[in-house]
């Protein structure tokens, strides 16, 4: 399945914080045999985060938006999806008899936010107070996660992957990734040498990332079957290794 991120925080445009959230959620997605088309990042304002989710949601088969979800003023995620989707925001009785059983509560009533989510969510994961959602719109799974890090990580490897691999059936493919460390050879060098090897074989994709002293040579490999997997890689890899010869 083709996916998108879209990570929501000023703290991140204005660069105060790194955005690992993203970075997270794109590797393990893409360790799990789904293809992140793009990741976009968008401060605290309503208007903008409702027009990205829309326009993920018209290229992609799911997207991940991370951050907003959080019980001060700016936190916005929640009112932008209801008035991009449509999706009035109701009370979860569930999430909020949490929230009131929480010492903070009686300091901090504004927590009952946390409890009022858009019309129709499902929630990730029942108990806790950010407990992460699931909205379905035009038959796309959309997954909104906290923006912090340990928070996503956790409902990212619990809930959001184990969904997408039943949501997307026959649809999965595995991926193995092999990277080759390059002396010698400048990275205009190398694509030619290797532009035959990726006409020749549509299933091997490579990429190229200079590093330093280095070049990366990235060998990606998708397929149906463990099996047809594992062989494409090793043909890729044997084909690699006799090209470049002693240079890696």
């Amino acid at each position: 399945m083709i996916g998108e991120i879209i990570a929501i925080g000023d703290e991140l445009t204005s660069g105060r914080i790194l955005n690992s959230t993203s970075y997270f959620a794109a590797s393990h997605l893409y360790a799990a045999g789904h293809e992140i088309a793009a990741m976009a990042t968008v401060g605290d304002e309503p208007q903008k985060i409702g027009k990205a989710l829309k326009q993920s949601i018209e290229r992609a088969d799911f997207v991940v938006v991370t951050g907003g979800l959080g019980p001060t003023s700016d936190d916005m995620t929640n009112a932008a999806v209801a008035d991009a989707l449509n999706r009035p925001t109701i009370l979860y009785p569930e999430i909020f008899d949490k929230i009131k059983q929480s010492k903070s509560f009686k300091e901090m009533p504004s927590l009952e936010k946390l409890a009022w989510l858009p019309s129709g969510a499902e929630i990730l994961k029942p108990g806790d107070k950010i407990a992460g959602y699931m909205l379905v719109y035009n038959g796309k799974p959309i997954f909104f996660l906290p923006g912090v890090p340990h928070q996503m990580r956790e409902l990212m490897l619990d809930r959001v992957i184990p969904r997408l691999a039943s949501w997307g059936g026959n649809n999965i493919t595995l991926v193995k990734q092999k990277v080759f460390k390059v002396f010698g050879l400048a990275e205009p060098m190398l694509q030619e040498m290797l532009a035959e090897l990726e006409k020749s074989n549509q299933q091997l994709r490579i990429g190229y990332y200079p590093n330093a002293a280095e070049v990366h040579v990235s060998l990606t490999v998708r397929g149906r079957t463990h099996a047809e997997t594992e062989t494409q890689s090793a043909q890729g890899e044997a084909a690699i290794r006799e090209i470049l010869g002693c240079c890696i």
